[in-house]
């Protein structure tokens, strides 16, 4: 399945849904909108407290980047995507 990660005004991240253990999540990004700190291919980690960090692969055990607290999750079947 895929979301998109709302970061900021004019900012996502579009990603698929690679597993799920407990409470906790794993995404892979797709596409990277007006985001340097997060690139196409890296890891997204969702946690149990819902809040999103990045990383450069899945065997890194340091986060390249956290995403901030407002981030919002949406299904792509809720929103109207449009390929460029």
């Amino acid at each position: 399945m895929r979301y998109r990660l709302t970061v900021g005004q004019n900012q996502w991240l579009i990603v698929e849904h690679i597993t799920t253990r407990r409470r906790s999540s794993t995404f892979q990004v797709i596409e990277s909108h007006r985001l340097p700190q997060v690139k196409v291919g890296d890891m997204v980690h969702q946690d149990k407290k819902n809040m999103f960090v990045a990383y450069p692969t899945a065997a890194m055990t340091r986060p390249s980047y956290r995403l901030p607290s407002h981030t919002a999750v949406f299904h792509m079947d809720m929103i109207d995507y449009e390929e460029e």
